[in-house]
């Protein structure tokens, strides 16, 4: 959501008289309204309400990321390598995702366009190798990564897990800054929406050399939202 303060009367309005949001359909499926900045929470949630959708209200932190104050050689360690998501690797993305909803089709469509990135072993890797974010192979079609990201419908890093016997070993953090770059390189912002009670990934963030926070904003979810 971008709407300026003096703004959000008129943002609300037109939403209210306008089709923008199908309000029956809404009810039947879920809605989500991201990055709600403070001043516009209280008007859109009664908005919504009166439309008979029930809502909570998810506070995050947004992260952005500045390549030019991260001038590390990026590096995967010996048995692994870095590429790009393919057809079994997406699909495991979506399985393991703590928010879902999105048809797979449309999942393997966007990972032909924007960084679905993962780390995978590789026992013919025998040293430490450089990861080159504009030039990722992509991965066989069954291969499972051991741990991923992607950009999300909002242009935002999002999805990064780790299998947990691989945790501990910097993968989130070598994912976050390949796919960032990869990002930068093509044009886009890269930013990260971080749950504030996710103190694991806000940690990851705040020791992780390009990222900052730039401000703190409000998700308003459906309740029937499938999480």
């Amino acid at each position: 959501m971008f709407c300026l303060k003096e703004e959000v009367g008129t943002l609300v309005e037109a939403l209210s008289s306008s089709p923008v949001i199908d309000w029956e359909n809404t009810r039947r499926t879920h809605l989500v309204i991201s990055d709600v900045p403070h001043y516009a929470v209280e008007p859109m949630v009664r908005l919504v309400q009166e439309r008979g959708v029930k809502v909570w209200l998810l506070t995050c932190f947004t992260f952005t990321y500045d390549a030019h104050l991260d001038h590390r050689t990026l590096r995967v360690p010996a048995g692994f390598r870095v590429c790009r998501l393919g057809r079994a690797g997406v699909r495991h993305l979506l399985e393991n995702a703590k928010y879902g909803g999105i048809p797979l089709d449309l999942m393997y469509r966007m990972a032909e366009g924007v960084p679905y990135i993962g780390v995978y072993q590789d026992p013919t890797s025998t040293q430490e190798a450089r990861v080159d974010p504009e030039n990722l192979p992509v991965a066989g079609n069954e291969e499972i990564p051991v741990a991923w990201c992607c950009s999300g419908p909002s242009g935002d890093v999002a999805k990064l897990i780790t299998d947990e016997r691989f945790r501990k070993r910097g993968f989130g953090k070598l994912l976050t800054a390949t796919l960032a770059r990869r990002q930068t390189a093509l044009g886009f912002i890269p930013h990260a929406f971080v749950e504030a009670n996710n103190s694991a990934s806000k940690v990851m963030f705040e020791n992780s050399l390009g990222w900052s926070v730039t401000h703190e904003n409000i998700w308003i979810i459906d309740c029937q939202a499938p999480i």
